[in-house]
């Protein structure tokens, strides 16, 4: 219906001059959005500014979302002129307002609007941009008020009419459907979404708050991408960049969704955005740790973003290596893609922890570098990298062989360094060492050059030996003379290594033309320990002894004694055999094998390996052997029992060099007497052969326990040594305990007594007696007293002269063959003891025959026992001149001629005169005549 004139007066009739009332007044005059148009239109084409002023009524009065709809697609449909004088009217005024109706129109319509508001006449609005931003801002904080979850950082689709609607829900679905509707308004004035977004965000005065973050939310919902803000806040400018980095991560979007958006701009782009994310706030280790697991050209994108603003290669390699060694391998060769050299990117590693320079090492000999390559290349960046980059090197490799040939022709200062890496490493010189082992000595000498230039003492490079052998070690050792160290710190240096490598260094030494004689005097000229530790390593490693022992025999007799026995001591110690030295000593003479031999013993060396070796080389050597082991104090028994070991034929030679060095008989005997038979022959006949006497052996043996003497006597009569010569040897001792030692020794050898007694009688008289004594002992029988009859029989005859008290009668089991050789069957007494053969009667005559013997021994002692055995063996026997055996008939003349001399006849004689006075007065019937008997009888009588 058109629109009467009454009602456009009534409608323009308010109060315009007050905007305030005016909008009230039309409210009260309930005016339609359909109406606006009308009278709008009539108002301008005559009054344009009370046109304007009817426009600001008319939107104040408006208190629907329909009604504004409505009227602002009146404003889009009104010719472009009105259009712009109504935007014109309330930009200032109502610019919030006019935004809200812009989001109530539909896509098109909404486009036009925006345009004019934001670009009257094609010119940009910046109070209109601020009003659009500042609306966009309030939009996004009331998003984030109600909760509206994110939008995709980087949506499918543009625009959100229909899909953003939906993603957003119905609680907010108003607000997204108006902001979709706003953005892509702008974005259709401005011809661009950059752009647009550019503008807008540019037209933000104030960024404190939550501005940043509520632009974000607002854009996002609006359908844009991470990547449409950021391009959009480049535009606008770095400062806002950092703006929007910072409402990103505000807003809840990851530091990694806005790399992921970059990785699609430009390298410059990029990198404005990565430098924008870290002056937001976020770290290179987060901008690193988001790489994780990307491909290497994303890698490659941000690395070299990050290098495009300046920061440094070591801390980005740094911040990598939290991350994992695989990930600095990715990162690695993302670099080389993007073109940095290996030398750069290990050199930047070099500020950085070790693990991380390992890494990189690794790395690179991984995508087929050489470790020469590696460190030429570093070496020409720079000196001062080289230890760093060596060391390294020495860590992650097995083996440094491949630097062989690049150190050989490499600069000296060069060298040094790499040397010093090494080290530093933990490694050890020997590992370089080996590395150049094939170039030869010089190449050996420029290593070992540069240890001793780093201030390396001999005792550490020589501990760095300990891997060399063969050439490289003998060219190491050889190295370290041509530098000017001297045997002396060399003998001092293998003092504090081990023993296996001291020895391999003694031995590299000699090999390189350092000479016993000089390594030796040096070292005792240091101290005994060093010369020892010396001494012990040339045994241990040359073949010959010869050079060393030949300078011992130089050696001043003060120190000769202690250098002797260190050697001995250390042949042992190498477990080499002393023969080798005794066989040297021998060749020499007889000084050398005593200087040998007295150290042996010094050293309290086992005898046998001594002894073993004399009993190869000869009965001179064993003969001069025992001898120097007695001199050296060595008992007898601590020297044979080694001897008999080694065999009985050696003890001869042995016992002959000890009785040179003054051993006794009587410690040769103690010794051989206890062993085997065939050793007691051989001792014996030795010791007989060297001078010893039966007696000297008998007397050395008597003492000794067990079997000692009777091996001595058995071990005689092997030698065919008699019985005779024994008893003999005996007998002449000072008291009868040899002789009675000899005499049961004898039995227990299984002699008879028959066969002792005769050769006692060989012996002499003494030695008959004494055996005969002796031998009575043999035979078993019982001992009494007289008995009252015999004892009256004796005081008739002998009166007091004998202590009959102690006078004993045995009768004897003795052997047929003693009794019958020794005194005809008959009884046979010694001292106070009547012996008499068990099958014998002692009757009155024997008994008085008997007592006249003792009678005898209590006057002149056992020498009549003597007496009495020569009358019967050797002598007149018993028959002192009579007829008759019984009565003494036909002996008158001869008692007559003797005068009453007892002592005119033998002792069985005079045994016999008295027994025949005993028959003649008491047993004959009748008594026969005692004349020629009484004087001899009163001789007895006391």
């Amino acid at each position: 219906m058109p629109l009467s004139d009454s009602r456009f007066t009534a409608l323009t009739s308010v109060p315009l001059a007050d905007p305030a009332q005016a909008s009230v007044a039309l409210q009260a005059q309930r005016i339609t959005p359909t109406e606006f148009g009308p009278v709008f239109a009539r108002l301008n084409a005559s009054d344009t500014a009370s046109a304007m002023r009817f426009s600001q009524a008319y939107l104040g009065s408006i208190e629907t979302r329909d009604q504004a709809a409505q009227f602002f697609d009146q404003v889009a449909r009104a010719p472009m002129e009105d259009r712009l004088t109504i935007l014109a009217a309330n930009r200032a005024t109502a610019g919030p307002a006019i935004v809200s109706g812009i989001s109530l129109l539909g896509e098109t319509q909404a486009a036009v609007v925006m345009k004019d508001f934001v670009m009257p006449g094609g010119v940009v609005d910046q109070g209109a941009m601020t009003t659009v931003a500042s609306w966009l801002v309030d939009a996004g904080a009331a998003l984030a008020k109600a909760g509206a979850p994110l939008p995709p950082a980087n949506p499918t689709t543009d625009g959100l009419l229909g899909d953003v609607g939906d993603f957003l829900g119905g609680v907010v679905s108003g607000i997204g459907d108006a902001l979709g509707k706003i953005v892509n308004s702008i974005i259709d004035a401005f011809k661009g979404g950059i752009q647009a977004i550019g503008a807008t965000l540019a037209a933000i005065t104030d960024w404190a708050g939550d501005v940043a973050k509520d632009i974000v939310l607002a854009v996002m919902n609006a359908g844009k991408s991470i990547g449409d803000l950021l391009q959009g806040a480049l535009a606008a400018g770095y400062n806002i960049l950092v703006n929007i980095a910072k409402g990103v991560i505000a807003a809840g979007y990851a530091l990694g969704d806005m790399l992921q958006a970059g990785l699609n701009f430009a390298a410059d782009v990029l990198a404005n955005v990565v430098h924008a994310i870290l002056d937001a706030g976020q770290t290179l280790a987060g901008i690193v740790g988001w790489l994780v697991g990307q491909a290497i050209d994303a890698i490659g994108k941000v690395l070299q973003a990050l290098l495009a603003i300046g920061q440094d290669l070591g801390s980005i390699l740094g911040s990598a290596l939290a991350f994992g060694a695989a990930f600095v391998v990715d990162a690695m060769n993302a670099l080389i893609a993007i073109g940095r050299a290996v030398g750069e990117i290990i050199v930047a590693a070099v500020t950085q922890p070790t693990s991380l320079l390992d890494t990189i090492v690794r790395a690179a000999v991984g995508l087929g570098q050489t470790l020469a390559g590696i460190v030429s290349d570093i070496a020409n960046r720079g000196i001062q990298f080289v230890r760093a980059v060596a060391a390294s090197i020495a860590r992650v490799a097995s083996s440094l062989v491949q630097l062989g040939g690049y150190l050989v022709s490499a600069a000296v200062d060069v060298v040094r360094e790499i040397v010093a890496g090494v080290l530093d490493a933990g490694r050890i010189l020997g590992d370089l060492i080996v590395a150049v082992a094939t170039a030869g000595f010089a190449a050996v000498r420029k290593i070992v050059a540069a240890a001793f230039d780093l201030g390396r003492t001999l005792l550490e490079v020589a501990r760095d030996f300990v891997n060399l052998v063969g050439q490289a070690l003998v060219d190491a050792v050889h190295a370290a003379f041509d530098l000017g160290k001297t045997i002396a710190e060399f003998a001092i240096a293998t003092m504090s290594t081990t023993w296996d490598l001291a020895r391999r260094l003694v031995d590299a030494a000699l090999k390189a033309g350092a000479a016993v004689a000089s390594l030796l005097t040096t070292a005792l000229a240091q101290g005994y320990l060093v010369f020892r530790r010396i001494l012990k390593a040339v045994f241990s490693v040359m073949g010959p002894l010869g050079a060393a022992l030949d300078w011992l025999m130089t050696q001043a007799e003060d120190v000769a004694a202690l250098a002797w026995r260190t050697a001995v001591e250390m042949i042992e110690a190498v477990g080499r055999n002393i023969g080798e030295a005794l066989d040297w000593a021998l060749a020499k003479g007889t000084d050398a094998l005593q200087a040998v031999v007295a150290a042996i013993e010094q050293v309290g060396m086992v005898v046998s390996d001594v002894i073993a070796w004399a009993v190869k080389a000869g009965d001179a050597a064993m003969e001069f052997v025992g001898e120097a082991l007695v001199k050296a104090g060595h008992t007898v028994e601590g020297v044979l029992v080694w001897v008999e070991r080694s065999g009985i034929p050696a003890i001869a030679a042995a016992v002959r060099g000890m009785l040179k060095a003054g051993a006794t008989v009587l410690d040769l005997m103690a010794w051989a007497t206890q062993r085997a038979i065939e050793v007691v022959v051989d001792v014996v006949k030795t010791l007989l052969e060297s001078g010893a006497t039966i007696a000297d052996l008998l007397l050395a043996t008597i003492a000794n326990p067990g079997d000692a003497f009777k091996n001595l006597v058995a071990a005689l009569d092997q030698l065919g040594r008699t019985a005779k010569e024994l008893l003999a040897a005996a007998i002449v001792q000072p008291t009868e305990d040899l002789f009675r030692k000899v005499v049961d020794t004898f039995k227990q050898l299984g002699k008879t007594a028959l066969e002792v007694i005769i050769a006692a009688a060989d012996a002499g008289a003494a030695a008959l007696a004494l055996a005969f004594a002796l031998l009575l002992d043999w035979f078993p029988g019982e001992y009494r007293p007289l008995t009252a009859t015999e004892r009256a029989d004796a005081v008739e005859t002998f009166g007091s002269s004998i202590p009959l008290d102690d006078v004993r009668l045995s009768v004897k089991s003795f052997a047929v063959d003693f009794i019958e050789w020794v005194n005809g069957g008959r009884a046979v007494t010694t001292m106070k003891l009547i012996n008499f053969a068990s099958w014998e009667t002692l009757t009155p005559d024997t008994l008085v025959h008997e007592m006249t013997h003792v009678w005898q021994g209590v006057v002149d002692g056992p020498i009549y026992m003597v007496e009495a055995l020569e009358a019967q063996l050797v002598g007149q026997g018993y028959n002192y001149g009579y007829t008759d055996s019984t009565t003494g008939d036909g002996a008158q003349a001869a008692l007559t001629a003797a005068g009453g001399d007892l002592s005119h006849f033998n002792r069985e004689q005079q045994a016999q005169i008295i027994m025949h006075w005993w028959h003649r007065r008491f047993e004959s019937t009748p008594p026969l005549e005692t004349v020629e008997w009484d004087p001899y009888q009163r001789v007895v009588f006391a």
